[in-house]
């Protein structure tokens, strides 16, 4: 699952030295890549379904000062009667900041889609079952720049539907984490 991330971070870094190769007459600002990670939870909102705990890793391309073109794939877990069960998470889509000038705080606004897979397993040995499907999140959250390259995501917060057991469960994804930016300290326009 997260082979689509490790492409997208591979693309990420084609596309800056193909940028840095173009001329740039009149450019006064340049592309900045962002690569996060930090600690994940979903509360699933249906009965009989645990809290997955986890972690993520992310990688952003801003492409203007308020638009990012975001990735982030992640892996939780959890307990449950005669068993334990796992959910990844692979998301794509834009991310939209509103960044004041000589403010440390950048909130952002998202809306991703991707794909989702919950893995069961079950205490008698070969007792397994998989299931993926289509999955999409929006939310937004707030990070706390530390210095030039160093932010802390403070959090996120988002509504993370999933289509488990033909079925669509309505959840909420919870993260926090760290964030490094490669690149100019001012956004494109």
């Amino acid at each position: 699952m997260l082979r689509p991330l490790a492409g997208a971070c591979a693309l990420a870094c084609l596309a800056l030295s193909a940028y840095a190769q173009a001329p740039q007459r009149g450019v006064q600002r340049g592309v900045t890549l962002e690569l996060g990670g930090g600690f994940d939870d979903t509360q699933f909102n249906s009965t009989g379904w645990p809290s997955y705990s986890g972690y993520y890793a992310s990688v952003g391309v801003n492409v203007t000062s308020w638009l990012q073109v975001y990735a982030d794939g992640d892996e939780q877990f959890a307990s449950v009667n005669g068993g334990n069960t796992r959910l990844f998470g692979d998301h794509l889509g834009g991310r939209f900041y509103y960044r004041p000038r000589n403010l440390m705080l950048d909130p952002f606004a998202e809306a991703l889609l991707g794909v989702s897979r919950l893995d069961l397993n079950l205490t008698p040995p070969g007792q397994k079952y998989s299931e993926n499907g289509f999955s999409f999140r929006t939310g937004g959250g707030l990070d706390f720049n530390i210095d030039r390259h160093w932010s802390v995501r403070a959090f996120e917060i988002d509504y993370y539907r999933t289509p488990f057991f033909q079925v669509h469960q309505n959840n909420m994804w919870f993260s926090a984490g760290v964030v490094f930016k490669f690149g100019e300290r001012e956004y494109p326009n």
